[in-house]
């Protein structure tokens, strides 16, 4: 088996590496040979000897043994001896990465991926394979493990079904002989995840009534869950996932499939205790709807938001699946008596002119609110006055100004024959409205008043 293991940093690489090592070493190997990195050690064991650790051990001793092992390897592969599993070896290398800079160590490792036999056991670790691993031995990896964090991780071996699950540091060892693609997961101490469907929120209400401020602000029935956060119609279905994976900490393995970024994502989820967040959810394709749910699933709490769904009996609703498993809180605009009590408790500084161009501008949109709120408290007078509409009457005013304009254009057109002053005076006439359109402006504004 030569097996990787990749994730990020605390991802749980190393109580992996641990309890797969642990587990090999209850097993008789010809040569033994574990190198660890992070804490420069250096383990070797030859027929009959006990495994020999030594510490601070330099990167060039390390190389030299992987050298060594290459070299018996590849003469057990040349020669095509019967007793090939008396002769099997274990190598162990954590932080492969910090030996693999040198070019006897990148041959050497190529070597023994290329020629170990079925009964010896690779195993390198490190963040990543690219870049870590040379990628001559990369195509003879036959088994990946990709950690989560939490002790979760997905493990892909070539003719064995993807398995994901959870590590157990405190479980017993499993026997030696599971140390192989088929059995790993066992070795491992693989927890099933759980099924059972997660309590979901889900805010609804129509355009302007704040979905996303009161998703934003949803009240967990736990304090110590890890908030994700998804805007469904901002991302496609890939980009849901990948920033799902962002989100939790955890690492897209290369050229994965969406199916393959599901499993990660969901086990993701699970490696700590979530509150996901999903905003539109009305807007998801029918192949994300059920992404959808397995993410709601593999969270500790959940909310939603969407457009309430279609009236009339003759209208589907696309995902009818997703609302029922949700306890319904209607949203509608607030009134301005609302927003007003709102605005004085975020800002009760600011004067009525400012609050009641705020609450013109929301339309009863909480999140507007806030945010117009935030504005003028910070910008003053000249945010409010960025702000304030027009009254009705000044669009007429302004219709009625560019009519007369108009007529004023056809008029010094019928009298001036002479069409270099009539051009002349055009001029004058724009350069004239240019400059009193800000005094124009001023005089149009609305909400001066108390």
């Amino acid at each position: 088996m030569r097996l990787t293991i990749t994730g990020a940093a605390k991802s749980g690489k190393s109580t992996a590496l641990r309890r797969l090592r642990d587990t090999a070493l209850q097993a008789t190997w010809a040569h033994i040979l574990i190198a660890d990195g992070r804490t420069a050690r250096l383990g070797q064991a030859g027929p009959g000897e006990r495994l020999r650790v030594r510490t601070n051990a330099a990167p060039e001793d390390v190389i030299a043994a992987l050298t060594a092992a290459a070299d018996r390897i590849s003469a057990r592969h040349s020669t095509s001896q019967h007793s090939a599993d008396q002769q099997r070896e274990l190598i162990v290398i954590d932080d492969v990465h910090l030996y693999t800079q040198a070019k006897a160590a990148k041959n050497a490792i190529t070597t023994i991926c290329e020629n170990a036999g079925p009964s010896d056991v690779i195993i390198v670790a490190s963040q990543r394979e690219v870049g870590a691993i040379p990628p001559a031995a990369r195509e003879n990896i036959n088994t990946r493990l990709v950690t989560l964090g939490d002790g979760y991780f997905q493990l892909t071996a070539i003719g064995q079904p993807r398995r994901q699950g959870r590590v157990s540091a405190a479980a017993p060892l499993a026997a030696a002989d599971t140390l192989t693609p088929a059995d790993l997961h066992n070795a491992l101490q693989v927890r099933e995840r759980r099924r059972e469907p997660t309590l979901v929120t889900r805010y609804e209400g129509p355009a302007g009534s704040g979905r996303t401020y009161a998703l934003n602000h949803h009240q967990p029935e736990r304090t110590d869950l890890r908030i994700v956060f998804l805007d469904v119609r901002r991302l496609t279905h890939r980009e849901l996932l990948t920033e799902c994976l962002d989100r939790c900490g955890a690492a897209k393995p290369n050229d994965a499939t969406i199916p393959d970024l599901l499993d990660i994502a969901t086990i993701a989820l699970q490696s700590k205790p979530t509150l996901l967040l999903l905003d539109n959810t009305d807007a998801a394709s029918v192949k994300c709807r059920d992404t959808l749910a397995a993410l709601l699933d593999s969270a500790t709490e959940a909310a939603i938001s969407a457009l309430p769904p279609p009236a009339g009996r003759d209208r589907r609703d696309p995902i009818a699946a997703i609302r029922r498993r949700g306890h319904l809180v209607e949203l509608e605009p607030i009134s301005d008596k609302r927003a007003n009590t709102l605005i004085k408790r975020r800002a009760p500084h600011l004067d009525t002119a400012s609050r009641k161009t705020i609450v013109q501008q929301a339309r009863g949109n909480p999140q507007a609110l806030m945010a117009y709120c935030e504005r003028v408290s910070t910008h003053g007078e000249d945010e409010r006055h960025q702000l304030e509409g027009l009254k009705p009457p000044a669009r007429w005013l302004n219709i009625l100004v560019i009519l007369c304009v108009l007529v004023g254009v056809i008029l010094v057109q019928r009298h001036i024959a002479n069409d270099t002053a009539g051009a002349i005076l055009y001029g004058v006439l724009v350069l004239v409205m240019w400059y009193l359109r800000p005094i124009f402006r001023d005089m149009t504004r609305g909400g001066g008043g108390g």
